[in-house]
């Protein structure tokens, strides 16, 4: 931790932005950021280390990069969001929510039932996991955890950047399939910040722990227009410098040295 973590001691801005509380790799994170990623129930997973294990077994190949992994760096250069993003994402998942014997015993239960009676499987599935976890219970599936109305909403925006994709690279259920979904995720949500005034240098889109951030927490509560508007009131008040991390977002960043070499050893 202390390695990645490089302390600055500040005051705090004169139109009320938070001061840098610390800089992660590069990337300086605000008082308040910081504080809101520590109060969040998930906060702990951030310790839990890049997932080796799951990443030998599906991008290397005799230790060399797999056909694989340079197949999702095609597909996120495809919808322009980074490579790192969507390795990231995946990789989080894999490393903070389904590293577990169990979870990953789990994974693969609910993932044979959903693949098997389709729609009315994965309603069943939801229903079960709200009531035992309330709304913080919604089913996710597939390789990438995406969030079935995720994965519909998606299709037009595969159709979109990508009408030749075939019907394994629009399945959740597949690796293929996954990475166009959370590629097309990705870029929705940058499109959408970059409507609202989040252009250039101030877009998450070529910010990888920010698209993450922006990917991880959906729209399954808030659209991204509506906060986007607020993140930009917010701004334009001079209360925060721009859209804030999660704790995924924030894992990523801690991982971003060793993910971005993954990409580069593979291009």
């Amino acid at each position: 931790m202390k390695k990645l973590l490089a302390i600055v001691i500040c005051l705090e801005g004169m139109w009320g932005v938070s001061a840098i509380a610390l800089t992660v790799n590069g990337l300086d994170i605000s008082r308040a950021n910081f504080r809101q990623i520590q109060k969040d129930s998930h906060y702990p997973r951030v310790e839990k280390l890049f997932n080796t294990v799951f990443f030998k077994r599906h991008f290397e190949e005799s230790g060399e990069p797999s056909e694989l992994l340079r197949y999702l760096i095609e597909t996120a250069k495809r919808y322009d969001v980074p490579p790192e993003a969507v390795l990231g994402a995946l990789m989080g998942e894999h490393s903070m929510n389904q590293r577990g014997a169990m979870k990953q015993s789990g994974e693969q239960g609910i993932n044979l039932f959903g693949k098997a009676f389709g729609k009315v499987g994965e309603d069943i599935v939801n229903e079960v996991n709200v009531r035992f976890r309330g709304a913080n219970g919604q089913a996710s599936f597939g390789p990438g955890q995406i969030q079935p109305f995720v994965a519909q909403g998606m299709q037009s925006e595969i159709e979109r950047v990508y009408p030749d994709a075939s019907e394994e690279e629009r399945d959740k259920y597949t690796m293929k399939g996954a990475f166009n979904i959370m590629a097309a995720y990705m870029n929705y949500a940058a499109n959408v910040y970059e409507a609202a005034g989040f252009e250039g240098e101030k877009s998450p889109r070529y910010q990888t722990a920010l698209i993450v951030t922006l990917y991880n927490i959906g729209e399954s509560w808030q659209s991204f227009e509506k906060r986007a508007e607020r993140t930009m009131e917010e701004v334009e008040a001079g209360e925060r410098e721009g859209p804030w991390l999660n704790y995924f977002g924030y894992w990523v960043q801690k991982n971003h040295n060793l993910i971005s070499k993954k990409i580069a050893e593979a291009e």
